[in-house]
């Protein structure tokens, strides 16, 4: 496997443990059309800088056109993809359903790109996303006077068509009428309560009881389930009816004629409408993800790359939440983060359900959705970093298959990091030494941390290792950070503290939860001096803190 091929497959990985995919799939309800749908779905971050800040350009250019026109949204859009490749094909012709839809094709054409021309001199990337949009009036014309929005043709897709069907109207009204004066003169002891001109077989009969068959002549079409009624074509009515079917085997092949000509009038426009479906679903998708933005209070963040930085890293986010817990219906407690560019490796700790893997997915999922063109639920002031690759090691990834435990998973991922990443990737760690011997898996990971803030990039890691907590004091590439506790409620508040380790609080919760007091008096005794000096250290840091 090539380095290319490695780097998509971890960003693959990294995307879906993230939950990446189920963000995607809550921006797209707000999409109109499958088309938009499919479009949001498919939305991966992109590498270059251009083009990241052309995509959150013109999603932001969307957000002021959803407020100017009163939440503005696309039209239906058909999901023609395969019928616009159709359509170039020579001698490909089309039946009323296709041609109905490709009308339905035209007109959103005509109606967004409308839309998004007027404001040009404001949003420009939308007026050049409406220039994509393909306009032919006189297409649209005679599709429309064409097509019956009931099915079929209408009488004015040719004059021939419109002849012929005066004609058969004609026919048929004068045959009904014909027939129904010959059921009333047949005896009554042939003729059926209630029975009337009726179609059998696609010719028009008369009902008749059976012991009339040989008296009225003629065609029998069809009986009724008791085989006591027929259904006859009277001799007097079969010149007509064979008028009436060589009139309506010259419909059919004027409508053939019509469909052929109105194919053909669509194929030289082939390229320009599956250029036209492309716009349009990216218009319903901006739009959704414009939506999205002005239900969840997104701003549209700063992306710039590390070399138009004096340092590698600069980092900061205001007011930024979780992307999947802002449409659970919960409050959320926004973070404000800041990192300079020397810091390149920011240390969670803390205790357990205290949010720390929360906050290391929002990390990841708020840069990966503004790369990818979503104006992420963060405040005024985001600025990120553009990454070009991303990492990340979350969850239990112990692999049956392949015989892993979860420790072994994770140094096998570390292994890919640390071989593949750069100063322009994002590494999320979840846990980072875990799941083994706590001195060995310590040291391991103070030595891969140290690693990792050499080779530059962002790294947020979250950790219960205490040892680690202490990295931070002799280097300043690697930051503290923790998530405040209650400690009096025993209860997360999920509010990031930048500069301060957490605490485990493992014995505290032990004790709340009803652990012997002996048995937690043990547990105090084998902490060692340097443990028991840090607890002790925080715990009146937030002592202070809370007198303060």
């Amino acid at each position: 496997m090539n380095r290319t091929e490695s780097e998509g497959r971890a960003e693959e990985h990294a995307l879906a443990v993230l939950e990446f995919p189920r963000v995607l799939e809550r921006i797209a309800e707000y999409a109109t059309s499958e088309p938009g749908r499919a479009d949001v779905l498919a939305l991966r971050p992109w590498r270059e800088l251009v083009a990241v800040q052309e995509a959150l350009a013109a999603a932001n250019e969307m957000v002021g056109l959803v407020l100017r026109l009163e939440r503005w949204s696309p039209p239906p859009i058909p999901d023609v993809g395969r019928l616009v490749k159709t359509v170039g094909v020579e001698g490909a012709v089309l039946d009323v359903d296709q041609l109905s839809s490709l009308l339905q094709l035209l007109r959103a054409s005509r109606m967004v790109r409308a839309d998004l021309r007027k404001f040009p001199e404001d949003l420009t990337r939308l007026a050049g996303l409406a220039d994509r949009m393909v306009r032919l009036p006189d297409v649209e014309s005679k599709l429309d006077r064409s097509l019956d929005p009931n099915g079929g043709l209408a009488d004015a897709a040719s004059p021939e068509l419109g002849r012929l069907r005066k004609s058969l109207r004609g026919s048929r009204s004068a045959l009904v009428r014909r027939l129904e004066r010959y059921v009333r003169q047949l005896p009554e002891r042939l003729q059926v309560p209630d029975g009337s001109v009726t179609l059998r077989a696609g010719r028009y009969c008369v009902p008749v009881r059976r012991e009339g068959t040989s008296l009225v002549g003629g065609i029998v079409h069809d009986e009724s389930a008791t085989h006591r009624t027929i259904f006859v074509e009277p001799p007097e009515a079969i010149e007509a009816m064979n008028r009436i079917a060589e009139l309506e085997r010259a419909e059919v092949r004027e409508i053939d004629r019509v469909l052929r000509e109105l194919s053909e009038l669509l194929r030289p426009q082939a390229e320009a409408l599956a250029e036209t479906l492309h716009a349009l679903a990216r218009a319903d998708s901006l739009n959704a993800r414009a939506r999205y933005a002005l239900a969840h209070g997104g701003t549209r963040p700063v992306v710039t790359t590390a070399d138009c930085l004096p340092g590698h890293v600069a980092y900061r986010a205001v007011e930024a939440r979780h992307p999947l817990l802002e449409t659970g219906g919960e409050p959320v407690v926004p973070f404000h983060l800041d990192l300079q560019p020397d810091e390149r490796v920011l240390l969670i700790s803390g205790p357990n359900a205290g949010g720390k893997t929360v906050l290391l997915k929002a990390v990841g999922l708020l840069s990966v959705m503004a790369q990818s063109g979503i104006i992420p639920p963060v405040g005024e002031g985001t600025h990120f970093p553009l990454y070009r690759s991303f990492y990340a090691i979350i969850g239990d990834e112990q692999s049956i298959q392949a015989s892993l435990s979860t420790f072994s998973a994770q140094v096998e991922g570390l292994r890919h990091i640390l071989e593949e990443s750069d100063r322009d990737s994002l590494i999320l760690v979840d846990e980072l030494g875990g799941n083994t011997d706590p001195a060995e898996g310590g040291a391991l990971a103070a030595a891969v941390l140290l690693r990792l803030a050499g080779q530059g990039g962002l790294s947020v890691v979250t950790t219960h290792l205490g040892e680690l907590k202490d990295l931070a004091i002799h280097e300043t590439s690697i930051v503290n950070a923790s998530l405040q506790f209650d400690s009096e409620a025993m209860r997360p508040t999920f509010r990031l503290v930048r500069d301060r380790p957490g605490r485990s609080y493992a014995l505290e919760i032990a004790g709340r939860l009803g652990l012997p007091e002996d048995v937690l008096s043990a547990a105090r005794s084998r902490l060692t001096s340097g443990e028991r000096r840090i607890e002790a250290l925080l715990r009146d840091l937030e002592e202070r803190e809370e007198e303060v």
